[in-house]
C-alpha cells in the first residue's frame, strides 16, 4: 500500500505559507507560484474553509477542543486496557503491561474482524497524516481545514483499509503461486506493488477526496493526470525502502499496520499534492472567469 517530514527523503519541497492576513488562498506546494507583482498586491484574508461564518478565534477554540478530545480518548483507551483485571496492581506493573496488553488486544480484534480493524487503523492514520500535511503547509488552529481532514479520514476508512486488506491477501497468494518465497524475491514484490497498487491508490484517493467536494469528473481526471508522475517518483523514494521491510520481514496479517505507520509520511505528500492540484484548478477557473468578464467589458 502506498500511502505525508518529506524533505529528508528528497521529496518536492513545500513552499512556505504566506501570513494569514496577506493571502486569499494557502500557498500549496510549489504549484503555480505567484509572480513578484502579484505577491506584492494585498489580498483579502482567506475565508475559513470549514466554517466561513466563524471567526478565527472561535475556530481556534473548536479545533483545540477537538484535538484535546481526540488526544484524551487515545490516552484513556491505551491506559485503561487492563482496567478490568488490574485491580491491586502497582503503577509500575500497570505501565509495564500497557504495551503488551494493547498489542494483544489489537491482534485479537484483527483476528476477529480484520477488515474493520484495518479500516479504523487507516482512517486514523489518514486523519493524522492530513493534520500533519496542513501543519507543513502553514495552517494553524485558527484556519485548519476540518472538512479536508474528514475527507482524508473517510478515504482511509472506507477505501484504503479494506482495499489494502484485499491487496495484501491477493498479492501474497500470487507470490506463493509464483514461488516468490525467498528473500531475493523481495525486489520483485516491491516492483509489482509500486507499478500496480501504488498508482491505483494515488488516483483513487484524488478521485474520492475531490468527489466529496462535488468536483466535475473532467477536472478530477486532469488532476489525476497532473499528479500521477510526481506521486510515482515520490512513491519510489519512500516505498522502495519501506516495502523492502514490508515484503521481506513483516507477516502478511501485520503488513497494513506497518505500512500505516509509514503511511503518515505518505499521506502528507499525497494530501498536499492533491490540495496543490485542486488549488491549481481553482486558479485556472478563476482566470478563465476573469478573461470572460474582460471580454464582455470590451464588447460593451
Amino acid at each position: 500500500g502506498m500511502g505525508h517530514r518529506a524533505a529528508g527523503v528528497g521529496f518536492p519541497a513545500l513552499a512556505p505559507r504566506a501570513p494569514a492576513a496577506a493571502r486569499a488562498r494557502p500557498a500549496l506546494s510549489t504549484v503555480d507560484a505567484e509572480s513578484p507583482e502579484e505577491a506584492a498586491q494585498p489580498a483579502p484574508r482567506r475565508r475559513l474553509p470549514t466554517a466561513s461564518l466563524v471567526t478565527p478565534r472561535v475556530n481556534k477554540v473548536i479545533n483545540t477542543a477537538l484535538l484535546a478530545m481526540a488526544a484524551a480518548l487515545v490516552v484513556a483507551k491505551v491506559l485503561t486496557v487492563d482496567l478490568d483485571v488490574g485491580r491491586g496492581w502497582t503503577l509500575s506493573e500497570l505501565l509495564l503491561r500497557v504495551g503488551p496488553d494493547n498489542w494483544r488486544g489489537y491482534m485479537s480484534f484483527l483476528k476477529h474482524d480484520p477488515v474493520l480493524t484495518k479500516a479504523i487503523t487507516s482512517g486514523i492514520v489518514y486523519s493524522v497524516g492530513d493534520v500533519c500535511a496542513q501543519a507543513t503547509e502553514g495552517y494553524t488552529l485558527e484556519d485548519a481545514d476540518r472538512a479536508r481532514i474528514l475527507r482524508s479520514a473517510l478515504c482511509g476508512f472506507l477505501a484504503h483499509g479494506p482495499l489494502s486488506h484485499c491487496w495484501y491477501d491477493v498479492s501474497e497468494g500470487l507470490f506463493e503461486r509464483l514461488h516468490w518465497d525467498q528473500w531475493y524475491h523481495t525486489p520483485l514484490k516491491v516492483a509489482l506493488d509500486q507499478c500496480s497498487w501504488g498508482p491505483f491508490w494515488n488516483a483513487l484517493y484524488i478521485l474520492l477526496s475531490r468527489s466529496m467536494q462535488a468536483t466535475p469528473l473532467e477536472t478530477i481526471a486532469s488532476e489525476v493526470k497532473d499528479t500521477a508522475v510526481p506521486l510515482l517518483k515520490s512513491g519510489f523514494k519512500l516505498w522502495v525502502p519501506a516495502h523492502s521491510i514490508t515484503y521481506g520481514l513483516i507477516p502478511v496479517e501485520n503488513r497494513l499496520l506497518w505500512v500505516d505507520g509509514v503511511e503518515i509520511l505518505w499521506v502528507i505528500i499525497l494530501s498536499t499534492t492533491a490540495a496543490a492540484a485542486a488549488s491549481k484548478g481553482l486558479k485556472a477557473a478563476e482566470g478563465a472567469e476573469e478573461e470572460e468578464a474582460a471580454l464582455q467589458l470590451d464588447e460593451a
